[in-house]
């Protein structure tokens, strides 16, 4: 099998103690023989590639001759970026070394300070590989080795600590495409010996893709299992084939309709949303069984497509089977429940708790929908049949029925303290109280989206260190090329003090015995409705202090400025109405990039204070006029109020993020904990189950563009 790719960039690591200061010389190593996982855009498999550290397997002209240049950044189309030359290469206990001759040039010599000062660490390598010998694993599941045993240097270079790719040598995407003068790709030829049309593995993107479009498609998850089966193979299908099929099986309705990115966008957000979910339900039982409930578990789980129940059920017999002792699996007390019954009677007893203390409120719990709209839950389902055999048992009735449950003998016996104390030493009870719970902080958090959601875009935050928001930007123009005319250079400008950095807010709140054999029913839905509340105004009123603190774009000039050209104020202050509409849409359509791009950027939101929700309404709402005059042509403005705009005045235009260029608002969450994350533990010192609510969130303003503000004035009365 033979394939094309472009040229591995792979990290080469100094010997420090090689550096020699008179002669301007030093040795790198630059290929070993560590196995490192590689998943190339050309492969159609992730792979463990090996580089044969052999001179058999290595092209070794360019070395022997001395030819392999010490180059600036990957760049050789000039020799000014050449900064020295390779004199002469060894293998030594399987490390492929050379040693680099710096150039003796003046005008160079600040770079070779920095190397003989030891600032300039690590270098980067790029390589040619010309022939793979795969290898199988002996579990055909499991990923095959690639072994390059063909393969040759092409050049070293000095790099950017944000290019030299040192966080993982040879890491996936380290390739680059070179072209030539005619501005072309070009690619060279790469053998794989013993490579058959077989896939061991499919990358994770590959699955969740096919799984997006299937459901988007409205075709079940069992036709996506049978189809990402069919992907592994002997005879495997490629995904080019996977999508037309999946296209081919889509049912035709009377009106057939295309797929939008809308629907593409809801189904991908709805995949997000069950992974985080199972992951959080693998979190909330390490405690009881770390060593099964590991992030491979839950990894394996999401990538079989599991439904939250389904992964639920498979989490509870997996802990079950953990547990070696107590009453839990089955002691002297009596047979216990296990798997797929225990599952139903956990989630029937939930809904009835659910049902007692706020009736209705298990039907509004699975009618609710996510901030994106789609459909997370079964709409409409009733409360469980087996729920009513629970909806009017007290609190410490329900830790009886735990304790049955879990096969302990003589419960009716106990005292209602030592119900409780022994119901607490189960994972069952707090789990359960946990659930409940968060099922009704969950109503009261996601039943409204928020407004400030529409107009701020979400950046990705996989950790609490600060983001920086890099935002590039060219004056690009065509020029007429004459005949062996040379090509000029656009001036590529980026903009990189956009940050933001995540904060993590939280409360919490305990769950007594004393509450239990009290059978307070407020700690169900009066505290949890003001947590969930609670967390929703906090980040609307954060997103909003955005705007009503007129904070500093990454410019350092507030986000409603004059020299944003988008705010009126003083004699261009007005009211609501055409004159000022027009004024501020001509604005913002008439920005422009920091090197003079047009953006012709259109409002799609008015936003007013709560005094001007009235006159927007009105002259937004839609008519059909009988005269020309009479023509609203304000109507696709689409209106939002909200209290945290506290000016009675001032208005505002504001572009939909969705389809512009430029940055406005954006917020991010932690990734995999997007919202209210909940987990729970028992003190055992005090017999109380805490339940923490936690926020791992920020928001910020990367731009202005996209934003006008009217300072207003009072209403015109007719």
């Amino acid at each position: 099998m033979k394939k094309q790719g472009g040229i591995l960039i792979f990290r080469a690591d100094i010997d420090s103690t090689t550096v020699n200061k008179e002669d301007k010389t030093f040795d790198v190593v630059f290929a070993t023989e560590n196995p490192v996982l590689r998943s190339p855009w050309w492969s159609d498999e992730t792979f463990y590639e090996v580089l044969v550290c052999d001179k058999k397997c290595i092209r070794a002209e360019r070395l022997d001759g001395g030819m392999v240049p010490l180059l600036d950044m990957h760049s050789g189309y000039s020799v000014t970026t050449q900064y020295g030359i390779e004199r002469s290469w060894s293998i030594v206990n399987k490390e492929c070394r050379a040693k680099i001759q710096y150039s003796l040039q003046d005008g160079k010599a600040d770079l070779w300070k920095d190397i003989e000062g030891g600032i300039i660490k690590n270098i980067s390598v790029g390589a040619k590989i010309y022939q793979y010998e795969r290898v199988p694993n002996t579990d055909p599941k499991k990923t095959p080795t690639y072994r390059a045993i063909d393969w040759e240097v092409n050049e070293i270079s000095m790099a950017t600590v944000q290019l030299d790719y040192k966080s993982s040598v040879r890491a996936e995407g380290a390739e680059r495409i070179e072209r030539g003068e005619d501005g072309k790709e070009t690619l060279h030829e790469i053998e794989i010996i013993n490579y058959k049309t077989k896939r061991s593995v499919m990358k994770q993107n590959e699955i969740k893709e096919l799984r997006v479009a299937v459901r988007a498609a409205g075709l079940d998850d069992d036709y996506a299992d049978a189809l990402i089966a069919r992907c592994i193979g002997d005879e495997a299908m490629t995904m080019d084939a996977a999508r037309a099929e999946i296209l081919s099986k889509k049912p035709t309705p009377a009106a057939p309709k295309v797929l939008t990115q809308e629907d593409i966008t809801r189904a991908a957000t709805e995949e997000r949303q069950r992974g985080t979910d199972i992951r959080n339900l693998v979190r909330t039982q390490r405690a009881v069984a770390p060593d099964a409930m590991s992030e491979e578990f839950a990894d394996d789980m999401i990538g079989r497509g599991l439904t939250l129940d389904a992964a639920r059920a498979e989490i509870l017999n997996k802990t079950a089977a953990a547990k070696s002792d107590g009453p839990a699996n089955g002691g002297p007390g009596g047979a216990s429940a296990r798997g797929d019954e225990r599952t139903g009677i956990l989630r029937a007893m939930s809904e009835g708790m659910m049902h007692r203390a706020e009736p209705g409120s298990v039907e509004n719990y699975y009618k609710l929908k996510p901030k994106d709209g789609g459909d997370k839950y079964t709409v409409g389902r009733a409360m469980d049949v087996k729920a009513h055999d629970y909806k009017y048992m007290s609190f410490l009735e329900i830790s009886r029925a735990v304790l049955t449950m879990n096969g302990v003998a003589g419960v009716q016996s106990m005292s209602p303290a030592e119900v409780v104390k022994r119901a607490l030493d189960t994972t069952d009870l707090p789990d359960l109280f946990t659930s409940t719970v968060n099922r009704f902080m969950r109503l009261n958090y996601e039943a409204v989206v928020p407004e400030w959601m529409q107009f701020s875009r979400p950046v990705q935050a996989d950790d609490f260190r600060t983001k920086t928001g890099i935002k590039f930007d060219a004056a690009v123009t065509f020029e007429e090329l004459a005949e062996d005319g040379e090509y000029k250079e656009s001036n590529m400008m980026s903009n990189e003090k956009a940050t933001i950095q995540l904060k993590t807010y939280a409360r919490s709140f305990g769950i007594t015995r004393k509450t239990i054999i009290n059978d307070d029913q407020g700690v169900l839905n009066y505290i949890p409705r003001f947590i969930g509340l609670g967390a929703s105004q906090f980040q609307s009123k954060s997103a909003w202090a955005n705007i009503t603190g007129n904070v500093n774009t990454p410019d350092g000039v507030p986000l409603f400025d004059p020299k944003h050209k988008n705010y009126a104020t003083g004699g261009a202050a007005s009211a609501i109405v055409d004159a000022a509409l027009s004024a501020g849409r001509t604005a913002m359509r008439r920005q422009k990039s920091p090197q003079g791009n047009e953006l012709d950027i259109k409002p799609a939101y008015l936003l007013v204070p709560p005094e001007l929700q009235t006159t927007a309404e009105k002259l937004l709402r839609t008519i059909s006029p009988t005269l020309v005059q009479n023509v609203n042509i304000w109507g696709t403005l689409e209106p939002f109020t909200n209290v945290y705009l506290s000016d009675p005045l001032a208005w505002y235009l504001v572009a939909n993020p969705n389809t512009t260029t430029v940055d406005g608002m954006v917020h991010s969450y932690l990734s995999g904990q997007e919202g209210l994350f909940t987990e729970s533990y028992v003190d055992k010192k005090t017999d109380k189950i805490v339940i923490k609510a936690r926020l791992d969130f920020a928001t910020a303003m990367w731009g202005s563009q996209g934003w006008y503000k009217n300072a207003g004035a009072a209403p015109i009365v007719d």
